[in-house]
């Protein structure tokens, strides 16, 4: 007979904006208010993304962004982005899959 053992591995991070050039205070036209401008590579372990989908929003002009020494992304832009897009109920994918 063989046994069957679940092994669960809980991760936590903490992300420390102290560094020099990580993020700016900056005008965002899109949400019409001064918001924090960060880092792609920020941005995305803030909302538990990839770095490539903060790139793909900023391409489709979805997030807006600042380039200085390096690009900083607005990231009131992509909560409102997340908050606008519509959620696909899972009986869908369900069939889509299934196909």
């Amino acid at each position: 007979m063989k046994q069957k053992a679940q092994i669960t591995f809980e991760q936590q991070e903490t992300v420390v904006l102290k560094q020099s050039g990580s993020h700016v205070l900056e005008f965002c036209p899109r949400c019409e208010e001064e918001v924090l401008f960060v880092t792609p590579e920020i941005l995305a372990a803030m909302t538990e993304s990839s770095e490539r989908e903060v790139f793909r929003l900023v391409e489709a002009g979805v997030i807006q962004f600042v380039e200085r020494k390096r690009t900083y992304a607005c990231s009131e832009c992509y909560r409102n982005s997340i908050e606008q897009r519509p959620l696909i109920p899972a009986t869908s994918m369900i069939k889509k899959l299934g196909e």
